[in-house]
């Protein structure tokens, strides 16, 4: 079970606060590098966006989680229980919940585009068109690098999994809880998981996901539990989008 968690709620509000900035600041950097270097491809500008905006996130975050876990005087094994017994239950746990919440989760990601389009189509709403995420319609458009993907690849299935569980699960979720509102830490931070990843068509599978993940994270107490299923759920879909196009060839 998730033990409770002793840090301070102030300490948590200016580690978000710390994240949040220097989201900004990699938002600003990308669109600064864009307009002050003309000469890039319009490929290169937006790679070299989002390794901005990856490095001003999921860096920086953990540079933050860093910083507030030692202001807390408290090790990163001791916040998020990495030294739980049955550690192997809970690897186990996490790539079962992640095998059967794939089907659920494509099935309403579906669900959700068909629903857009059928909506964008009937009120003229062009703009409601599901469209996919920026890194995946740079690999579903082909010509990308083996350093490319090597690169989508360790943010999809190492640096996303580790600091979004920190983050949410680890840090956000118990807090909000340990101060009396366990349905909102549940709900909240399962939403606002879902919102950063900016899709509208993911929107619902991802709150889906992020209560599984929660519950493991309850069930276990060892927040490997949902790094490894968060890293399962994103190996296969990456798989999936690499391979789509090999597929489709062999639909008949």
């Amino acid at each position: 079970m998730l033990s409770e968690k002793p840090w301070k709620t102030e300490s948590v509000v200016r580690l978000m606060l710390g994240v949040f900035a220097t989201l900004c600041i990699g938002f600003l950097a990308a669109q600064a590098i864009v307009s002050f270097l003309p000469g890039l491809s319009d490929e290169n500008s937006k790679l070299l966006s989002m390794a901005l905006v990856t490095v001003s996130f999921h860096g920086a975050a953990l540079f933050w989680i860093g910083f507030f876990l030692k202001a807390e005087n408290i090790t990163w094994t001791e916040a998020f229980g990495f030294k739980s017994p049955r550690v192997l239950r809970a690897a186990g746990l996490a790539i079962l919940s992640a095998i059967l919440v794939l089907p659920v989760a494509w099935g309403l990601q579906q669900l959700s585009a068909w629903v857009m389009e059928t909506i964008a189509v009937k009120f003229g709403l062009t703009h409601l068109k599901p469209e996919a995420q920026q890194v995946v319609q740079e690999i579903q458009k082909g010509g990308v690098s083996p350093f490319q993907h090597i690169y989508f690849a360790v943010i999809a299935l190492i640096a996303a999994p580790i600091v979004e569980e920190m983050l949410f699960r680890g840090i956000l979720y118990p807090t909000i809880k340990r101060a009396g509102y366990p349905k909102l830490a549940l709900w909240g931070t399962s939403i606002v998981f879902a919102l950063i990843h900016q899709n509208i068509a993911a929107f619902l599978p991802l709150i889906v996901f992020a209560i599984i993940l929660t519950m493991l994270y309850e069930d276990t107490g060892n927040l490997l539990a949902p790094i490894i299923a968060h890293s399962c759920f994103n190996t296969a879909n990456f798989i999936m989008l690499l391979f789509a196009k090999h597929f489709m060839q062999l639909t008949p």
